[in-house]
């Protein structure tokens, strides 16, 4: 098994930023240069197009320099710049997406979140948590908890299968309801629950795998007390939609 060193990592994170801004690279291989733009890469190798037809795959633990433009670094491709982001479970881990909105990478144990906070500290010279910070001072300081309620099996299939029209409440907490989902925005993908937002708040209420119980998340940028109150009127709102 190949040992990964910090050069490698160092060398997989530029080509991956190569792959992911569309930027043309040199790469010094055993004394020969390789052009070309990178179509993807993984922990171990790199795969470069020349343009012509010809494609190299490339060990990065025989990659001894690489060249770049910084320019073409820091301005993505018209083709791909469609936004990218990241998200992240309850539990742990994220997934990241290309800017294309496909996937990238995903990370259980957190090594990929831990690389992105050190490069965010190395470009802009401030933590991550000081950034949040900056948002909390502009958006307010959200309040977040997770709750379980008792729910039998036939409740749980209910829920698992229920669909906006089938949720009567209009309001939740004092607001008015904005959007009741049971499928993504994005790519229409069931999501096995329910969700709910206001203009400050929001809940989403999924069945347990291994429990007869359901959970219920919510958050809201009104404060703890708002976030309780959220809670409550969550369990009737799913409580009532399920008859």
């Amino acid at each position: 098994m190949t040992k990964i060193s910090s050069t490698m990592l160092s060398v997989g994170t530029l080509l991956r930023r190569a792959e992911d801004t569309g930027a043309a690279v040199r790469v010094l291989v055993q004394g020969t240069w390789l052009d070309g733009r990178v179509l993807g890469c993984d922990g171990l190798g790199a795969v470069l197009d020349d343009g012509n037809g010809r494609q190299s795959l490339v060990r990065l633990d025989s990659v001894v320099a690489v060249t770049f433009s910084r320019a073409q670094m820091e301005e993505p491709d018209a083709a791909r710049a469609h936004g990218g982001g990241a998200s992240g479970p309850g539990a742990a881990g994220a997934s990241f997406l290309r800017r294309d909105g496909s996937t990238w990478t995903t990370d259980k144990d957190g090594l990929l979140l831990a690389l992105l906070a050190s490069e965010i500290l190395g470009a802009t010279g401030r933590t991550p948590s000081e950034h949040y910070a900056d948002l909390v001072a502009q958006h307010g300081d959200p309040a977040y908890a997770r709750i379980d309620a008792a729910a039998t099996r036939e409740e749980k299939a209910k829920l698992g299968a229920l669909s906006p029209d089938d949720v009567g409440a209009t309001t939740l907490a004092g607001e008015p309801i904005t959007a009741k989902l049971t499928e993504a925005p994005g790519n229409g993908a069931k999501i096995g629950g329910l969700k709910v937002t206001t203009e400050s708040a929001w809940f989403a209420a999924r069945p347990s795998g291994t429990e007869d119980v359901y959970k219920v998340y919510a958050e809201s940028f009104r404060g703890p007390e708002h976030l309780a109150q959220v809670q409550d009127e969550a369990r009737e709102v799913v409580s009532t939609a399920l008859g």
